[in-house]
């Protein structure tokens, strides 16, 4: 008998690419799933024992799996990130029976006791990953990834198009007469504000401002343990914002909430005031409770459609993979105002803006 690693190598494709084909032969779309059945039945895979062993894997449960090297477990379980993810799932699977566990896996990539113990039917997951924790645990399992995109794992994505939230962010401001916006985060390796940042810079070129280096403070705070900590207590950006308020700033563009209202207890120390002498824009997975103007990533929605596609796959569907796009909501807040035009420039009532 042929297991699905001899099929792959045959096949020339991934092990992904060949579970997908095999989980439902008599489904398949595409002529390489086609090949890839044939190849199966030529080498004698046992389609039986595979179908016996789906059904009889019934546990009615389905594994959330938050990795720490990208979502640190102190972060996880903060109600502004938990919400959004078990309510949305449990949203979804309720309705056909199934229960949520939520596992935290660590840097040392220790699985779970469900998943050691084969009590899960399906998996969504948060994170980073090593390929071989993904063979070996994930990819034998009906799965989806939320957020954090790997190219290398051939599966089903939902993520937030964040890229969209560093655009309209832009747009927003810019429509409301701000054309000195900067970009702050400590957190510049991270994906998503790689994405972020992106849609800022083809912001500005879209709307005809000219990109300023001086403008944008990006760093990475460093990990302790192979973790980004979550942090208790607010950053000092003092330093870094006196260098952007030299350079005639009239708004700060930053990755989410907690970073804007370290932004603004930073340049209130300064002698400044949020909205009146300068605008701040976070970000949020639900919504702001701070009233920052801000993008809403709509975590929750992107777990419900994840959770879709898992009970998809589990009845039997869904066999070619799909990255879905959530869009997010902007949402003004009390932290930006409309400022003067002058030409192309922008003016604060602030007498220590020197754009006045």
């Amino acid at each position: 008998m042929s297991n699905i690693e001899t099929i792959a190598r045959e096949a020339e494709v991934s092990i992904a690419t060949v579970s997908r084909a095999l989980r439902a032969p008599e489904n398949i779309i595409t002529e390489n799933q086609r090949r890839i059945v044939d190849i199966a039945r030529q080498l004698g895979y046992n389609f039986d024992k595979r179908r016996k062993r789906t059904l009889s894997r019934k546990t009615r449960q389905i594994v959330f799996l938050a990795f720490s090297r990208t979502l640190s477990p102190e972060s996880l379980h903060e109600d502004a990130t938990y919400m959004p993810i078990v309510n949305g799932i449990n949203k979804v699977i309720g309705e056909d029976g199934y229960n949520l566990i939520v596992s935290d896996v660590g840097v040392d990539e220790k699985p779970p006791p469900s998943l050691l113990r084969e009590e899960v039917d399906g998996i969504i997951f948060h994170g980073l990953m090593s390929q071989e924790f993904y063979h070996k645990y994930v990819q034998p399992l009906p799965h989806v990834g939320i957020q954090h995109y790997d190219p290398l794992l051939d599966c089903n994505w939902v993520i937030t198009d964040r890229w969209s939230t560093g655009f309209r962010t832009v747009e927003y401001l810019y429509k409301l007469g701000h054309r000195r916006i900067a970009f702050l985060t400590d957190m510049g390796d991270s994906l998503l504000t790689r994405e972020h940042y992106r849609g800022y810079c083809n912001a500005l070129e879209s709307f005809g401002l000219e990109f300023d280096g001086k403008l944008v403070k990006r760093w990475q705070r460093p990990a302790v343990d192979g973790i980004i900590p979550m942090e208790t207590e607010l950053p000092d950006y003092s330093l870094p914002l006196e260098q952007l308020l030299e350079n005639s700033v009239t708004a700060v563009i930053c990755g989410d909430d907690f970073r804007a209202l370290a932004t603004v207890k930073a340049l209130e120390r300064c002698g400044y005031s949020v909205p009146r002498d300068i605008a701040v824009t976070g970000g949020h997975n639900d919504h702001s409770r701070f009233g920052f103007a801000g993008c809403n990533s709509n975590l929750g929605v992107v777990c419900r459609y994840a959770a879709k596609l898992v009970m998809e796959i589990i009845n039997g569907g869904r066999l070619l993979p799909v990255k879905i796009m959530i869009q997010p909501t902007f949402h003004e807040g009390t932290s930006v105002k409309k400022i003067k035009m002058t030409g192309r420039r922008s003016t604060n009532e602030n007498p220590k803006n020197k754009w006045n």
